[in-house]
């Protein structure tokens, strides 16, 4: 739940800026590229 108070919290960023720093916040994109690379992985 921090992930989407940290977006409500974040007013004067741009809206793009907040996804950023929420994703960064709660290491969702390194389990996504973690993710894509195990589905690379299994393809191969």
């Amino acid at each position: 739940m921090e992930c989407f108070e940290l977006i409500h919290n974040k007013g004067k960023d741009t809206w793009s800026q907040k996804i950023f720093l929420t994703f960064k916040k709660c290491n969702v994109l390194k389990k996504i590229f973690l993710y894509l690379f195990v589905q690379v992985k299994a393809v191969t």
